[in-house]
Order: structure tokens, then sequence, then C-alpha cells
């Protein structure tokens, strides 16, 4: 179920958080993620970098 309007940012924050230090785990690396995953969460930690990218590039300045 996705989340409601009213919280959907405060509760997808915890599961970006979950992503991200995944990958930190990998260093970074996609070819050491592929390694570390199966062929289906490795094709989705590859399609969850560019999306993302591209929402912190349209923020310039943003004091969280």
């Amino acid at each position: 179920m996705g989340n409601m309007s009213y919280c959907r940012f405060e509760n997808t924050r915890g599961d970006i958080a979950d992503c991200i230090e995944a990958l930190g785990e990998n260093d970074w690396n996609l070819e050491s993620m592929n390694e570390a995953a199966s062929d289906h969460e490795a094709r989705g930690m590859r399609r969850f970098v560019k999306p993302y990218k591209e929402v912190a590039d349209g923020f310039e300045d943003i004091d969280a």
C-alpha cells in the first residue's frame, strides 16, 4: 500500500535511509552490489540511484 499524501515523505525517508545504508555497505560500487545481491535486487539498486540523483540535483541548496 502506498503512503498517504500527508505523510508520504516522512514514511519514505526511513526506507530510503535503509537503501542508502545498503549502498554504502557496498562502497557505492554497483559492481560489488551486483555480486552481493540477487539479480532482481541488483536491478532494483541500479534503478534506485538515477531518479534520486535527479531529484537531489534539482535542489541547489536545502537546509534540512
